[in-house]
């Protein structure tokens, strides 16, 4: 039985993602949400990698993409997505989040597909290189502030960073990885000024590091090849 798709996209700061899935065979939300990830990372790979280089951890740089009125759904092929997702699930998809947890769920996907295994680099991972923000005023405050906190965490474990990413979002190993990640969040929190607004998620400040890292990484290399090849 094939069913039609709903998509509800909240363009406010919200953490969580929430997918609803209905059907004869019920898959769990974790199912949809890995499906969704590797489906903007392959099927929509153009409109994804544009997507996080225009955006940061809850802004997106609206400028690029035509101006304040952008449906980000349309523009990130989010409905494609969910109609796949449903095809390959036999379930009706939708699914509700913000932004930044948007952008968590597009690198998990990009960064599983670039790296299948746990990269080499984890053991001795590059400094990270000066990020690049999209966002100004006080919306830059909050993503300089959370770029701060997102390094720290990945610093504390690079190893368990990307472990929690390779985990289905709320099983148990994910849980039982958590429970050992938070009190290192919490501890780079009291460290760094943490930011106002709506709090992140464990999962959007393991992602945004991760990320950050596998770009210093890329360049990196690419600049030891470039020093090399002279």
């Amino acid at each position: 039985m094939k069913f039609a798709i709903a998509l509800i996209l909240v363009v406010g700061s919200i953490s969580t993602v929430c997918f609803a899935a209905e059907g004869r065979r019920r898959p769990s939300d974790t199912d949809v949400r890995d499906l969704f990830a590797a489906c903007l990372a392959t099927r929509q790979a153009k409109a994804s990698s544009f997507f996080l280089a225009h955006s940061d951890m809850g802004s997106l740089d609206v400028d690029a993409y035509g101006g304040p009125n952008v449906e980000l759904g349309r523009k990130l092929g989010i409905e494609q997505c969910l109609t796949w997702v449903g095809d390959k699930t036999r379930t009706q998809v939708s699914i509700k989040t913000g932004r930044s947890a948007l952008r968590a769920i597009a690198i998990e996907g990009t960064y599983r597909l670039r790296f299948p295994q746990s990269p080499i680099w984890l053991e001795d991972p590059a400094p990270s290189k000066p990020r690049t923000f999209v966002s100004t005023g006080e919306k830059l405050t909050i993503a300089q502030a959370n770029g701060i906190i997102a390094d720290c965490l990945f610093a504390a474990d690079p190893k368990g960073i990307d472990a929690l990413i390779r985990l289905s979002s709320e099983s148990v190993e994910e849980q039982a990885l958590v429970s050992t990640l938070l009190p290192k969040l919490e501890k780079c929190k009291s460290e760094h000024a943490v930011p106002a607004g709506k709090e992140m998620s464990l999962r959007e400040f393991a992602a945004e590091g991760l990320w950050q890292a596998a770009i210093s990484t890329a360049a990196s290399a690419e600049a030891t090849a470039t020093n090399g090849s002279h």
